[in-house]
């Protein structure tokens, strides 16, 4: 059994120093092919040369790189890059043991959206227990929470309809216990539509 001392050992890059620099110039070089790749009006001939001049660097600075971080390489890392531009970079500095997969652009994204639909969800579930109470504190407290999730970066149509019927029972045009039932309505579907998205 190994000891704690030679795992880190084992996991530690062989040469810090030049797997820094690799991961730079493959980031550099990943943007670039981004880059040719989304160019409009480049000449075939020299889309076509560029990239496979590129596809030659970015194969051996994957060796470069891999070798200096002790990763295990193989001659489809160049692929990620061609397929996936920079989240392809990413992968494969995931696969050296350079980036842990919670860092990556695509996992930040996702706990973004995830924290958002979190904030989404709780405001629903205060709007639910707001109009159970009574109407005087409950109006301005459901205002409250209107402008929460009319902030909010998650879109839907429904909310727009909540707060419409809430500026209605405001300007009592509708009494306050048809608003409750509508506005519940209106917060079951919203509940509906996001809670698929939670799972």
């Amino acid at each position: 059994m190994k000891d704690e001392n030679e795992s880190l050992l084992l996991d530690a890059p062989r040469d810090p120093w030049l797997a820094e620099k690799s991961e730079h110039i493959l980031k550099s070089l990943a943007i670039l092919y981004g880059a040719s790749r989304n160019r409009k009006g480049l000449p075939k001939e020299f889309r076509a040369e560029l990239e496979f001049h590129l596809g030659q660097v970015i194969y051996d600075i994957t060796k470069i790189l891999s070798s200096a971080s002790n990763g295990q390489w193989a001659p489809e890392d160049r692929d990620l890059i061609f397929e996936k531009g920079e989240a392809g970079f990413e992968e494969i500095l995931v696969k050296y043991g350079l980036l842990s997969e919670d860092q990556t652009t695509e996992a930040k994204r996702k706990a973004k959206e995830r924290a958002e639909l979190d904030r989404f969800l709780t405001c629903l579930q205060e709007l639910e227990g707001l109009l159970s109470g009574s109407r005087s504190p409950s109006r301005t407290l459901i205002y409250r929470v209107l402008l929460k999730l009319s902030g909010s970066e998650i879109r839907d149509p429904v909310v727009d309809r909540l707060s419409d019927l809430t500026e209605q029972v405001t300007h009592g045009e509708t009494s306050w216990h048809e608003y409750v039932d509508c506005a519940r309505g209106l917060v079951r579907e919203l509940r509906g539509k996001h809670c698929a998205h939670a799972d």
